[in-house]
């Protein structure tokens, strides 16, 4: 018996006119591999193929939480937020919007109220402290209610 493995050809197709049209049909169906070996492409190309890595990126920090592991979550959030992050059970993952929301109000109620000077347009628009926070409550609210909606479903069809 033989330690070797075979192979079969391996075909990737890729649709277009323009050599970029056809990266980007690749990159349309990568595999999670090949977009992180990939991440140091510059331009337009790199920008599809960090797009597609954080969708993909999402959709397993989405599938980790539907099977009630939070490590991924907490990891990306505290990459985020550069500091310590806990969720310890359901009961504390379902309450994050809760926990963001309270972040963003400390943040509101301090001498800039969280906000700065556009340079640019002269308006005033949102930190980058309050924007983090912002942007977070919403990524947790998306995935809180993602898992919800899961579970509701995963159980009405059980009943069925």
């Amino acid at each position: 018996m033989s330690n070797q493995i075979t192979m079969t050809p391996v075909r990737i197709n890729a649709i277009g006119t323009t050599k970029v049209e056809r990266q980007l049909s690749v990159i349309e169906n990568a595999s999670t591999n090949a977009l992180t070996a990939s991440l140091g492409i510059k331009g337009k190309i790199g920008n599809a193929i960090r797009a597609n890595a954080v969708q993909l990126g999402n959709l397993k920090v989405l599938n980790d939480c539907i099977n009630g592991n939070y490590r991924s979550l907490a990891e990306t959030i505290a990459i985020r937020l550069g500091e310590p992050f806990v969720i310890s059970n359901r009961e504390s993952f379902e309450s994050l919007a809760d926990r963001f929301e309270e972040r963003i109000m400390k943040i509101e109620q301090s001498k800039s109220g969280g906000m700065r000077e556009d340079k640019k347009t002269g308006l005033m628009v949102a930190g980058a402290k309050l924007q983090t926070e912002m942007y977070l409550k919403s990524m947790v609210t998306d995935i809180i209610g993602q898992v919800s909606e899961y579970h509701a479903q995963k159980t009405t069809a059980i009943a069925e």
